[in-house]
């Protein structure tokens, strides 16, 4: 379950190569989003520092944390 929600909530980031961009770009008026859009060849490297800097974890942990306790009641 843990597992799951990780790759869940990791994959609604929403840095380009993820999920969570497109979700965002639905959710932006046309001219924000194909601004955001532009920043898609350069997600991948967005996203590697971002895990590599820790700050990933520091915001998707609490999250994690906070949705297995609340499914499993542990």
């Amino acid at each position: 379950v843990t597992i799951n929600v990780g790759l869940a909530i990791f994959n609604l980031i929403p840095v380009p190569p993820l999920d969570g961009s497109k979700i965002l770009m639905g959710l932006l008026p046309k001219p924000q989003a194909m601004t955001y859009a532009r920043l898609e060849p350069y997600g991948f490297i967005v996203l590697l520092v971002l895990i590599f800097s820790g700050i990933t974890e520091i915001l998707i942990f609490p999250i994690i944390e906070l949705l297995v306790h609340l499914l499993l009641g542990a």
